[in-house]
């Protein structure tokens, strides 16, 4: 069997057994030609087993479940951190909080856009987090937080409002100020 451009060759993936080999050899690191089958196996499976070329296995040690979690908290909370110090914090100030008061619910500016996504994500904290309530269709609308805990409803606060644009607005300002972004 001949093989054709955008084809399955009828074998496992796609294209001939070259481009195949090419495609372990970026992954595994090896040299892209001259690389055969067998080679690339034995490097796969020292990759991901632990076991060296030739036979001779080593101990792998795979860190906890602990370990992986803490890792990977640790990671997007430095990711957080950046994308507050290089997209957020730049684009807090009194013009995109008045923006805000004029048009709560719509479309926004760019900044004002990436404020609001900033803090309308959960950040791992659920409790605590603050939502709006309508407590009258149409008529009325409160704060309330989060308590993270399943079935368990919101705790309303004293703040009510007869304008869901006005809720809005002091949702974002609530907001702001609990993230430390209120600006003087």
């Amino acid at each position: 069997m001949q093989f054709q451009p955008g084809r399955l060759d009828g074998r496992r993936g796609r294209g001939p057994p070259q481009a195949r080999q090419r495609r372990i050899a970026r992954v595994t690191g090896a040299g892209a030609e001259g690389i055969g089958a067998a080679r690339v196996l034995s490097i796969l499976r020292w990759m991901t087993w632990g076991v060296l070329p030739g036979g001779n296995s080593m101990a792998v040690q795979i860190p906890s479940m602990d370990e992986q979690v803490a890792r990977e908290h640790a990671a997007y909370t430095q990711v957080e951190r950046h994308v507050l110090e290089t997209d957020v914090l730049p684009h807090v100030n009194k013009a995109v909080i008045e923006e805000h008061r004029e048009r709560p619910i719509g479309k926004h500016s760019d900044e004002l856009e990436r404020v609001l996504i900033y803090l309308r994500k959960h950040h791992l904290e659920i409790p605590g987090k603050y939502i709006l309530v309508c407590t009258m269709p149409f008529r009325e609308w409160r704060l309330a937080t989060l308590s993270g805990v399943p079935g368990t409803p919101p705790e309303l606060l004293d703040d009510t409002f007869s304008d869901r644009d006005e809720a809005e607005h002091a949702l974002f300002l609530k907001r702001l100020t609990d993230a430390g972004l209120m600006p003087e």
